[in-house]
């Protein structure tokens, strides 16, 4: 996977993504529940989302372009208890 100049070998995205999986693991995320990843389209945006699925975990994707209000309807929806963020952009997050 080839980012700006920067390339992630495959084996390096399965490590990489291991160690994502490990992450969440630690923090409690388990197998069915929900999590949202609300990244732009990085490498850490892939590195997350394969971690996410090698625990079992639901994945759902949120779009950067979308609007308080749509970010909050589909956390709501999706009924994802984690999310992965570069840094939380609602208003009440502190």
């Amino acid at each position: 996977m080839a980012y700006v100049e920067n390339e992630i070998t495959y084996a390096e995205l399965d490590s990489l993504s291991d160690q994502f999986a490990g992450a969440l693991a630690k923090l409690g995320v388990k197998k069915g529940d929900g999590v949202a990843v609300f990244l732009p389209n990085t490498p850490p945006f892939v590195i997350a989302y394969f971690g996410i699925l090698k625990i079992g975990a639901v994945l759902t994707t949120i779009s950067s372009l979308h609007n308080e209000r749509e970010v909050e309807h589909q956390l709501s929806d999706s009924e994802a208890e984690t999310i992965i963020a570069l840094r939380c952009a609602l208003p009440d997050c502190g």
